[in-house]
């Protein structure tokens, strides 16, 4: 039987990978649409309130093995966690701004929120080879 906590570990992955990839449209077009700011930024709030959801069996589990035997990804794994709040801010916040009326700052908010969101998902995939 598939243990739930690995199915909600790879769901959460997968999610994030979505919403990094989803952050570069509102970075890099000329003029993003409304809609695919929005769906970007809602995908990042899902990424890390799931991140929330499975911290509690990370931190039983996976977290301290990792600590034990590879500190030092344990310590790029804590990283991560600030950059994915960090993705979350500037990607609530991108969204704020487009809806005031400022364009400009709406995408340089997304793409610091796409670039963050790419260390984050080279970081959690690092961790994730390593807690197969």
């Amino acid at each position: 039987m598939l243990d739930p906590f690995i199915l909600l570990r790879s769901a959460h992955g997968l999610v994030g990978v979505l919403a990094a990839a989803a952050l570069l449209h509102p970075a890099l077009a000329p003029a993003a649409s409304a809609r695919s700011a929005l769906s970007a930024s809602v995908l990042a709030v899902a990424t890390f309130a799931g991140g929330v959801g499975i911290y509690g069996d990370y931190r039983a589990g996976v977290k301290r093995v990792l600590l034990g035997e590879a500190f030092g990804l344990a310590q790029a794994f804590e990283v991560k966690e600030h950059l994915a709040f960090y993705v979350m801010v500037l990607a609530v916040s991108a969204a704020g701004l487009l809806h005031a009326g400022a364009p400009d700052l709406a995408r340089a908010c997304y793409r610091g929120a796409a670039g963050l969101a790419w260390v984050a998902v080279g970081i959690g995939w690092l961790v994730s080879g390593w807690a197969s």
